[in-house]
């Protein structure tokens, strides 16, 4: 069978070594910025709500936004290290266009247990929260559309969320894609696994563009497409597992997956 030649590092001929100065957080004049990070804060814990939230554009759009010092930046290429992800669920009993600043009725952090809002659960004649998996709002068919009408999809909406470093930052940004980009962003962690040797998540620069497509209830919608940019010098594994032990347990307490406003139906 034939194989790819490898150079000197081991790595296969035509991947890129990402080295310690391309990224600003694994740079060693930034190694205490945490603790600045700390200081200003004066003892509150930072959170992941505190960072920069970038979500999958609407209507088809090819470009992510996101605040920069000089306004907002669009760039059709968004390349970063995902030091940690992890995948929610939010269920609301009302279309966005009734409530459209409404909390969830139901959320889970994990996508296995859901915590119902105890007032919507009480004033509603339909069961929802407990187990995700056996909850009748996760099932494909409940969702319905703005007049009532069933659909083919989710009412519990799911979605990924990422903590990404990007190069110029000292701080992650956090990039949320709906459901229909979850199979492309599950492939993609899969193939990484499946790599010779295997990669981790965080020790691969990730670049996420984006392409239109079109749901079967023609609905344009913009899709996620995770692709491997390059491979983190071994050197710095320590520093990226630092990261994504500091920014995974915080993913498991924070809402950030809003997915009410969708218009990616299938």
């Amino acid at each position: 069978m034939p194989t790819k030649k490898k150079n000197g590092n081991g790595k296969p001929k035509g991947v890129a070594l990402v080295k310690r100065d391309a990224f600003a957080f694994m740079q060693e004049d930034n190694a205490d910025a945490l603790e600045v990070i700390e200081e200003n804060l004066q003892g509150e814990d930072l959170s992941v709500t505190d960072l920069t939230i970038i979500k999958t554009p609407s209507g088809g759009g090819i470009a992510w936004e996101l605040d920069g010092p000089d306004g907002i930046e669009t760039m059709q290429d968004l390349r970063g290290v995902i030091v940690a992800y992890g995948y929610q669920r939010q269920m609301w009993l009302t279309s966005f266009d009734e409530a459209p600043n409404e909390a969830p009725d139901c959320k889970s952090h994990d996508t296995k247990t859901g915590r119902p809002d105890p007032e919507s659960l009480a004033d509603s004649d339909e069961e929802f929260g407990g187990a995700c998996a056996e909850c009748a709002m996760a099932v494909w068919g409940s969702d319905v559309d703005d007049n009532g009408n069933r659909t083919d999809g989710q009412r519990c909406r799911k979605t990924c969320v990422m903590v990404m470093m990007l190069p110029d930052r000292l701080l992650p940004v956090v990039v949320v894609v709906p459901r229909t980009s979850l199979k492309p962003m599950r492939k993609y962690f899969v193939g990484l696994s499946n790599a010779v040797p295997p990669r981790r998540y965080y020790g691969v620069v990730t670049s996420l563009k984006l392409e239109k497509a079109k749901s079967a209830g023609n609905i344009t919608y913009s899709r996620c497409l995770p692709s491997n940019a390059g491979t983190i010098d071994p050197e710095l594994t320590d520093t990226l597992r630092k990261q994504n032990q500091l920014w995974k347990p915080m993913l498991g307490t924070a809402d950030v997956g809003n997915a009410k406003k969708q218009d990616d139906d299938e």
